[in-house]
């Protein structure tokens, strides 16, 4: 019996150790926190659009959007000197327009935000600097990413 409590208390001691100020603050600095990110000014410019089978699936997803969406193939250009390596090399590949849940906007939205292919838009590149966001973001004058159709 006195075996029991003795194991007892130390699990209630171990436990209560795992709460120290000291352990709580050391787990938040490894999360991270807020990210801070360079801008580079900029454009896009439209190389395609299109309705691919990848595309057309998210319709049919549950809890997606219930349209089919387009993918809108882009590349950035920048105005300005990108100093991070691994942003140079982003800029090198044909990107995704997505919306920020990840879904792909609607013909709708196309038509609604004149989008072409060949047309270039004012945009700004987001390069992080600091944190463990997303590492490259880019945000297209006039093109809204949190809502989706």
């Amino acid at each position: 019996m006195k075996k029991t409590h003795i194991v007892l208390i130390i699990a209630i001691l171990f436990n209560i150790s795992s709460f120290a100020p000291g352990e709580t603050q050391k787990r938040k600095e490894i999360i991270g926190g807020m990210c801070e990110y360079r801008l580079y000014s900029g454009k896009i410019r439209v190389l395609d659009i299109k309705k691919t089978e990848r595309s057309k699936l998210q319709a049919r997803m549950y809890g997606g959007p219930e349209y089919e969406g387009y993918e809108i193939n882009y590349n950035f250009i920048s105005d300005e000197t990108i100093e991070e390596g691994f942003a140079r090399e982003w800029i090198e590949r044909e990107q995704i327009f997505r919306f920020f849940n990840s879904w792909l906007p609607s013909e709708k939205y196309i038509v609604t935000h004149d989008i072409e292919v060949g047309r270039i838009y004012p945009a700004e590149m987001m390069v992080i600097q600091k944190g463990t966001c997303t590492p490259v973001l880019v945000e297209i004058e006039g093109w809204e990413r949190n809502i989706s159709y």
